[in-house]
C-alpha cells in the first residue's frame, strides 16, 4: 500500500463505522500501524469532546458579556446616565 492510501483508509476510517465495516482486517492493522509510526494520538477519554463543548460555550458567552459590556460603557454619556442627574431636581427647596 503507498502513503495516500493509507491515509485515505485513515481518513475514512474515521469517519465513522461506515468506511470501517467496508475495510477488511489487514488494512485496520496497516493503519494502526501507521498510526503508531507517526504517532498520531488517540484520546484516552471519551469525554473530551463534551469538556471542550462546555469550555467553549463559556468562552464565547463571557467573550460576548466583555463585548456588550465594553460597548455600554463607550456609548454612556456620564452627565446624562447618571442615577444622581436623574434623582436630583433643578428646583432649590423653599424654607
Amino acid at each position: 500500500m503507498s502513503l495516500s492510501t493509507v491515509l485515505l483508509c485513515s481518513l475514512l476510517a474515521s469517519l465513522g463505522s461506515v468506511a470501517q465495516s467496508k475495510m477488511t482486517e489487514d488494512d485496520y492493522h496497516n493503519i494502526q500501524k501507521w498510526r503508531q509510526d507517526l504517532g498520531v494520538y488517540t484520546f484516552s477519554s471519551s469525554d473530551y469532546p463534551a469538556m471542550f463543548g462546555i469550555i467553549a460555550g463559556i468562552s464565547i458567552v463571557l467573550i460576548v458579556g466583555i463585548v456588550f459590556i465594553v460597548v455600554g460603557l463607550l456609548t454612556m454619556e456620564p452627565a446624562k446616565d447618571s442615577i444622581i442627574y436623574r434623582m436630583t431636581t433643578t428646583r432649590m427647596k423653599k424654607d
